[in-house]
């Protein structure tokens, strides 16, 4: 079956490799020649910088340092399909070069993010008349794009080749014109108006809405600030300033404005042609940007560069960033499969792509007092003793019932030049499950920092985000799912000072007990979805989140992963067990969205959740003015806490911002209830038979496709395995953890050929290695996750055993992995037979569960390795068959 499936994928592969616009990845360059001769640079062979840019996976291929705030690359329209073929992160095989731009995000869909900042070369001719000049959809490239890791290569038509690489503030780029060009001049265009639009969902298209490009006298350099609105994100605004220097004097400049509404007398350039004149064969340019001032960004384009242009030696240093932070963390690796090695790389080097750094003087809230008090409770409430009965009855002014009182924390001072600060959160409900996971392993300190920032983003604003760009917070498709980052940094030590702790405490205690501030949105009217929990309302009063608003499946089932989070807080920090108690209480609220009569076509088995209809009015019901319409009070046309009819679990409809649920269906949102999967066995009819069959109903390894016919199955991406009857949508995240569902009934043999099946057939390398957008790295660290052998319980310090890939690894000398008989067959693809486990040993002791705690695996406090050893085999021998299944709700609060 695998075997067929691999021939299946390289006849794929074969069809792409003959596409003529097919990116070239450069194992091989005159930057990495020498380097490949040294210890320690073996990625270089393997970091693909075009994987996972094509079948959705929008990753951003261009130039940047981990999590750094420069991304530089290409901004393309598609050459025949602009109009529906959106540049998620600038790049486009097939378009058209619009500009080279230092702001992108990567893996994302929505709608495109940033692409300002950049410049664009020309050769013209010298009678071009540039007021009426129009660059039109852009300029064709002559050759594929080419790349590796720390440098990027575009050869135009207009025989200009563009080679650029990056540091953490600024980039570098060096312009070359290969054939004689008579009676042309050699240009460089700077037009502040463009940035990357959607034309496939215009409303969420950035614009840009204020900018201005200064020449400074020097003939070298120019400055300038643009101001964006609108997007994916938020409508509000943000402000990017730039500093840019040439390497040579510009003959003559050419600049076009426009009237400002604010002062009719002024004008601001908006473009401005840098003419070099026509003996120019090469130039080179270096440009930062800050987001504090014009003098910051000129400042760091002098700590990235100095005073120098020297784009050689900044494309090793960037290899060598790459090298120091991120790929001597892993070291040790031993693989024979050449694919699992790509694979392995690339889903890392695409797990440090976002969020983006900027902390410090980049950070919205550098030097400035927090005014937001009015959240904050005073310190003699917070000391109060409380009861049961005042925590039931308390009633806020929002109407929200509160659990117990906002925590209280000492001040800190106001944020420095040292204080982190990331952003370009794309979002957490996509990176939550693995990407997160990933970087507390891999990267603890920078996690600490990111986790922290959370709690800083909240104390300004009120609320910690869920997807956030530029700044502004905005975009969440169901929980505050901060929670869950939050109290899985808590579980694993990753934040252990107190007043951290606190900090990131109350910015949970918010999410939970205070309904956020109405924000209009055109794609869901019915409650804010900038931060927070919308449908709080029905969530504290109903125990559910009901038809009253959209996506009330999905918020329902995250509010509880949410609250159980917010459970194990409350008991880390201390707080009375009431609180924690009711906490727990509410994380399985899911329950009542359980319609045990639901039936599935061509299924044997029911049950299933099932939206609700709540009280009819509120969320929907309600005026924009966010008032209840008089004539709903009296016209319910549903009883309250009734079943939605005629429902398919099957369908989630648009499975988008305005439908019962989001980017996934009731099946498979069943799933996702992280922390509670025992009790979710006990209430089906089979029990734990029937659980193992609604798995193998999810993937196209089991399936029946007559089965999925009748049922009405719907929204599926398309799998590589030749089938398509699988309810999981691999493409999405809702059902990441699934597979590895089987070792709590005892069958981690099945975890084992699922997540094979998965790894093997669903993901490859290349540009099409992932099957849907890579979501910041969503996709690449669930991969990563399922190579190594383990893969985390979102929220919790558990690792549930999959199947490893790699023969030996050694993650920050914390922890060693070691396979045994893995035995790869080099006459069949390097298909591996040995996917099922014999045994495991973790430092020399045969452990009898067939899952794994963060603590004994990665020992922060001490300097000891831990030794993880996987004995494989090639047939399935049910070796967790009598152990104890991995602890869920209550016994995770008090797992020693």
């Amino acid at each position: 079956m695998i075997k067929a499936l691999i021939f299946i994928n390289l006849i794929i592969s074969l069809i792409y490799a003959g596409d003529n616009n097919e990116p070239i990845f450069l194992k091989y360059s005159n930057f990495t020649s020498f380097l490949m001769n040294q210890h320690g640079y073996n990625f270089l062979n393997y970091v693909d910088p075009f994987y996972g840019t094509e079948r959705g996976g929008n990753r951003f291929p261009g130039v940047l340092y981990p999590f750094g705030m420069v991304k530089v690359g290409g901004d393309f329209r598609h050459a025949t399909n602009h109009i529906k073929t959106d540049s998620y992160a600038g790049y486009q095989k097939h378009g058209f070069l619009r500009q080279i731009s230092l702001l992108h995000v990567s893996g994302t869909g929505g709608s495109p993010t940033y692409g300002v900042v950049g410049q664009m070369p020309l050769l013209l001719e010298s009678n071009t008349d540039l007021k009426s000049y129009d660059l039109g959809m852009g300029i064709e490239r002559k050759k594929p794009d080419t790349s590796h890791l720390g440098y990027y290569k575009i050869q135009l038509s207009n025989s200009i080749d563009i080679e650029f690489t990056a540091a953490k503030k600024s980039s570098i780029i060096r312009y070359t014109v290969q054939e004689d060009y008579k009676n042309k001049h050699f240009v460089i265009l700077v037009n502040t108006t463009e940035c990357l639009n959607s034309f496939n969902r215009p409303w969420w298209s950035q614009k840009v809405v204020n900018s201005k490009i200064m020449i400074n006298e020097d003939q070298k350099s120019y400055k300038g600030f643009i101001e964006v609105a609108n997007g994916w994100a938020s409508t509000d605004s943000f402000i990017v300033y730039y500093y840019a220097e040439f390497d040579k004097m510009f003959k003559n400049v050419h600049s076009y404005s426009n009237k400002q509404m604010e002062d009719e007398n002024e004008f601001y350039n908006l473009a401005a042609f840098f003419d070099f004149g026509g003996n120019v064969t090469k130039l080179t340019t270096k440009i930062g940007v800050s987001y504090l001032s014009i003098e910051q960004a000129k400042i760091n384009l002098e700590n990235d560069f100095g005073k120098t242009f020297d784009f050689n030696g900044q494309v090793i240093k960037t290899i060598n960033i790459w090298k120091n932070e991120v790929f001597d963390k892993v070291t040790e690796l031993k693989v024979q499969d050449s694919i699992v090695l790509e694979k392995f790389y690339n889903s890392l080097y695409g797990s440090h792509l976002m969020p983006t750094d900027k902390s410090g003087v980049e950070s919205p809230f550098y030097l400035t007092p927090n005014s937001n008090n009015i959240l904050e409770l005073t310190k003699s409430n917070f000391d109060n003793k409380f009861s049961l009965n005042m925590i039931s009855d308390m009633i806020s002014a929002s109407g929200i019932r509160q659990v117990g009182f906002e925590p209280f924390c000492e001040r800190v001072k106001i944020p420095n030049n040292t204080t982190a600060y990331y952003d370009d959160w794309f979002t957490l409900w996509d990176t939550y499950r693995t990407l997160h996971p990933l970087l507390f392993i891999v990267q603890p300190q920078k996690s600490k920092d990111m986790i922290n920032s959370l709690a800083l983003i909240s104390e300004y604003e009120g609320f910690a985000p869920d997807g956030r760009s530029g700044g502004r917070s905005g975009r969440t498709q169901g929980g505050s799912n901060s929670d869950i980052v939050i109290s899985e940094a808590f579980r694993k030590n990753i934040v252990t000072d107190l007043l951290e702790r606190c900090r990131l405490y109350r910015a949970s205690w918010r999410n939970a007990n205070t309904l956020p501030p109405y924000f209009f949105d055109r794609s869901a009217k019915d409650s804010t979805n900038k931060f927070g929990r919308g449908a709080l309302e029905d969530w504290v009063s109903l125990d559910y989140v009901s038809t009253d608003f959209s996506r009330s499946l999905t918020r329902t089932v995250e509010y509880s992963n949410n609250d159980f989070c917010l459970a194990i807080m409350s008991s880390e920090m201390g707080e009375d067990n009431i609180v924690t108690n009711e906490y727990l209480r509410r994380s399985r609220n899911w329950i009542n969205l359980w319609d045990k009569n639901l039936e599935l076509n061509g299924y044997n088995y029911k049950g299933f959740l099932c939206p609700k209809h709540g009280l009819q009015t509120r969320g929907k019901y309600k005026s924009i003015k966010n008032d209840v319409e008089p004539e709903n009070i009296f016209k319910r046309k549903h009883k309250t806490g009734s079943f939605l009819k005629k429902y398919n679990p099957a369908d989630c409809g648009g499975c988008y911002w305005g439908d019962h649920s989001y980017e996934g269906t009731s099946i498979e949102y069943m799933f996702s209830i992280n922390h509670d999967i025992t009790k979710l066995i006990s209430i089906l009819d089979g029990g734990a038979k029937e659980f193992e069959q609604r798995l193998d109903d999810l993937y196209n390894l089991n399936c029946d496709e007559d089965q999925a016919r009748k049922s009405g199955l719907k929204y599926k991406f398309k799998s590589l395995s030749g089938k398509n009857c699988g309810f999981a949508d691999v493409a999405n995240e809702p059902s990441f953890g699934a597979g590895y569902l089987y070792n709590y009934i005892g069958n981690q043999d099945k975890t084992a050929a699922t997540i094979d099946f998965l790894t093997t057939v669903e993901f490859g390398v290349g540009t099409r290695g992932i099957p849907g957008n890579s979501d910041s790295g969503a996709m690449e660290s669930w991969l990563w996750f399922g190579l190594i052998g383990f893969y985390p319980v979102p929220g919790t310090d558990i690792y549930l055993i999959g199947t490893p890939q790699i023969e030996r690894l050694n993650i920050r000398n914390k922890l060693l992995i070691k396979v045994y008989n893995l035995d790869p067959d080099k006459y069949s693809n390097n298909v591996r037979k040995n996917i099922f486990i014999e045994k495991v040993k973790l430092n020399d002791n045969i452990i009898q569960r067939n899952w794994l705690k963060h603590g004994e695996l990665f020992d922060e406090l001490h300097g000891s390795l831990n030794i993880l050893e996987f004995f494989m085999t090639h047939e399935p021998l049910h070796w967790d068959a009598q152990y104890e299944p991995p602890p869920t709700f209550e016994e995770l609060l008090h797992l020693e």
